[in-house]
């Protein structure tokens, strides 16, 4: 609660030094959008909503544990419907220092398989999100880019900063992202809107968060549009019944519990 408090503080010092000087160097910007406050546990439901260029609409419904302990943030999802998809599980352990990892449990093969660094550029489960971008959380790994921007600029009668990156040489193959645009909300540090580009450096994706909930001083996005501008298939996903957890049960956070299923959110 203590860091969290801090990271608050912190943040809000940040949006006045933003208010009162219109630009802000973009390392700056990039490394306090890492270091955005979050819940030291958090669980809800995903709802996913698949569209693809026709029109034609899939729906997907799965639990959400998250844990951002003292050296890493760990992340759980439990596909809990269609039937089809019932008790697949995605776990990921994104370190603050080493290698981070990420595993996926298919109930067909009744097997945990570990998630390559090198596949962070696959997309999850059929939606427009990758592995990387589950696991980065709207935020940017400093290690992948080389920022520029941090200048105002106006959207939809907002005032919001711009944060623009290409992707280091390794970064590259493994995100399968050449470059990013963004528009920062300075006071909540998410990206209101987002672009990629592909490895070619050709339009890819377009992410828009449609809305942001400060749940026990963390800010959140609870509902957000993804879409590939090269086939115009769609992903809108919505965080419902969010709360913190401060007694989660860690042990279910781990590698060789993905196959348990969905935890009972009570």
């Amino acid at each position: 609660m203590k860091r969290l408090i801090t990271l608050t503080c912190l943040a809000v010092l940040f949006a006045v030094t933003i208010a009162a000087n219109a630009d802000v160097e973009p390392a700056l910007l990039a490394s306090n959008i890492a270091d955005r406050p979050t819940n030291l546990g958090r669980t809800g439901e995903m709802h996913f909503t698949l569209r693809n260029a026709n029109g034609k609409q899939r729906v997907r419904a799965a639990v959400l544990q998250h844990a951002d302990l003292a050296d890493m943030t760990k992340l759980a999802i439990h596909f809990t419907a269609p039937a089809a998809i019932r008790d697949t599980g995605f776990l990921s352990h994104d370190a603050d220092s080493g290698p981070d990892q990420s595993w996926l449990y298919l109930p067909a093969t009744d097997r945990v398989r570990r998630v390559p660094a090198s596949d962070r550029g696959d997309y999850f489960m059929g939606t427009d999100l990758t592995y990387g971008d589950l696991q980065d959380n709207f935020k940017f790994q400093l290690e992948d880019w080389v920022f520029t921007g941090g200048t105002e600029q106006q959207h939809k009668n907002e005032l919001l900063l711009s944060l623009q990156g290409i992707a280091t040489d390794a970064a590259r193959r493994s995100l399968g992202y050449r470059s990013f645009t963004a528009l920062i909300d300075p006071l909540t540090l998410f990206p209101v809107q987002l672009n990629y580009t592909d490895e070619d450096g050709e339009p890819l994706k377009r992410v828009q968060i449609l809305k942001q909930e400060q749940i026990d001083g963390a800010w959140i996005a609870t509902r957000f549009a993804v879409e590939n501008l090269q086939t115009g298939h769609q992903t809108i996903i919505e965080l419902r019944n969010v709360r913190t957890d401060s007694d989660m049960d860690l042990t279910r956070l781990e590698a060789d519990a993905l196959d348990l299923g969905a935890p009972d959110l009570g």
